[in-house]
């Protein structure tokens, strides 16, 4: 993430990995942006996938990439929130219902699993 953001420069990382190799994104070149506040790229990312009639909204993909963070990768909420750029309190407050349902989820598709080799 570049300095100029409301939260500082930061390193993040793919989740999951792979799909850097799947679409190739060391080739991507980012578009030049002249934003000066995180909301106005948020906004210009959003009108964006509109106009690519995109099947979910944009901020959807921080919100997959934290749920994926917790229950794939069992990323510590503190670790997870860093990597975000905001405390774990925002990251619990945020992502907390969807991480509880998706565990819950999880839990039982498990248990199916588990009643079916049973």
């Amino acid at each position: 993430m570049p300095d100029a953001t409301k939260t500082g420069k930061r390193e993040t990382f793919p989740l999951p990995p792979e799909w850097v190799e799947r679409w190739q994104l060391w080739e991507m070149r980012r578009p030049k942006v002249t934003a000066r506040i995180n909301k106005d790229y948020g906004d210009r990312t959003s009108t964006a996938f509109q106009r690519a009639k995109m099947p979910f909204p944009a901020y959807s993909l921080r919100h997959a990439w934290n749920i994926r963070a917790a229950l794939w990768l069992e990323l510590p909420t503190a670790v997870a929130s860093q990597f975000m750029g905001h405390n774990p309190n925002v990251n619990l407050g945020t992502y907390q219902k969807h991480i509880s349902k998706a565990r819950a989820a999880q839990a039982y598709f498990d248990a199916l699993r588990r009643k079916q080799r049973g």
